[in-house]
Formats: C-alpha cells, sequence, structure tokens
C-alpha cells in the first residue's frame, strides 16, 4: 500500500482545553453569583425545623428593604462566630412577651404556624431597640437565638440576606 506523499498527516487539534475554559468559567461565574449577589447556606441544625430541615441547603438574597416580622434571614453571629438563620420576630419599636402560652408582640398574641416546640417555660419581655431585629429558630427547644444571646437585638445592618429558596 503506498502513501500518497502529497497527503499531509496533521493532528486533530484538541477540543479538551474548550471543555475546561468552560467548565472553569461556569465555576467562577457560580462561585462569584454566590458570593456577591446571592448567600448559599447550609442548615447545620435542628434550629429551624419544621421550616428548614437539618443538612439542607438554602439561598438567601441580599436584604433590600427593612425586614419585617415572619422573615427568614441569614446573619453573621460575631458571639458565636459563624452564619445563623433565624426568623425576624420582633423589629424596632415592637415589645415581645413571651409566655407559655405564647409570643405576644405589642400584646396581641402572633398566630405561629410554623414552630415546632414551646417558647418558654417562664415570662419573658424584651423591647426591640430602632434599626434592630428581634430573632428566632422556629424550634423553639432547640434553638440558641436572641432570647439567650448576650445582646438579644441584632442590628439590622447585621443581616446579610433574607430566604429566596430552599435548594434541598
Amino acid at each position: 500500500m503506498a502513501m500518497d506523499s502529497n497527503k499531509v498527516l496533521t493532528k486533530k487539534p484538541s477540543r479538551k482545553w474548550p471543555r475546561i475554559a468552560l467548565v472553569a468559567t461556569v465555576f467562577l461565574a457560580v462561585f462569584v453569583l454566590f458570593h456577591t449577589v446571592l448567600y448559599l447556606s447550609f442548615i447545620p441544625s435542628e434550629s429551624m425545623e419544621p421550616t428548614l430541615h437539618t443538612y439542607s441547603f438554602v439561598v438567601f438574597k441580599p436584604i433590600a428593604t427593612d425586614p419585617k416580622p415572619g422573615d427568614i434571614v441569614l446573619i453573621w453571629s460575631g458571639e458565636l462566630k459563624k452564619n445563623l438563620v433565624k426568623r425576624v420576630i420582633g423589629i424596632g419599636g415592637d415589645t415581645l412577651t413571651f409566655t407559655d402560652q405564647g409570643v405576644f408582640r405589642n400584646n396581641e398574641l402572633v398566630t405561629e404556624s410554623y414552630t415546632q416546640g414551646k417558647t418558654t417555660s417562664e415570662t419573658q419581655t424584651f423591647t426591640v431597640p430602632a434599626h434592630c431585629v428581634f430573632l428566632m429558630g422556629d424550634n423553639r427547644e432547640h434553638s440558641f437565638d436572641s432570647r439567650f444571646w448576650q445582646n438579644p437585638y441584632l442590628q439590622i445592618s447585621g443581616i446579610k440576606g433574607v430566604l429566596l429558596f430552599k435548594l434541598l
């Protein structure tokens, strides 16, 4: 079999590098998205059950307006040196009273269909300062929240994001 001397053997260009570049670009875009535009968080404990289950992933968006009672927020706890996910129970000016009957905001019983467990066995009252929030987990018996912190009030500026959706 004679080889045609006019045919030049050429190596096909590798398609490996464009794929690597595409994967790297997608990875970088997702990284930037979840560190600047959105926040991805992991739920490490049962404090937000039954709303958010332990070991689930959730996505938060930066907070654009003042939070309102019922919002689920992502915060940085300087006391614990980690991110926490909690529900806003009270905002600046609210007086919160916790009894064995439930949570009272400004002397009105708050309907909380999302909670699990008793809020407290003793009566506690808090008045939330302006520009602050009071936060609690939905699983009241297993949540380290504003009721137990050295400073129970979090400045609104300490909120990193508000819940957008659950991934898992």
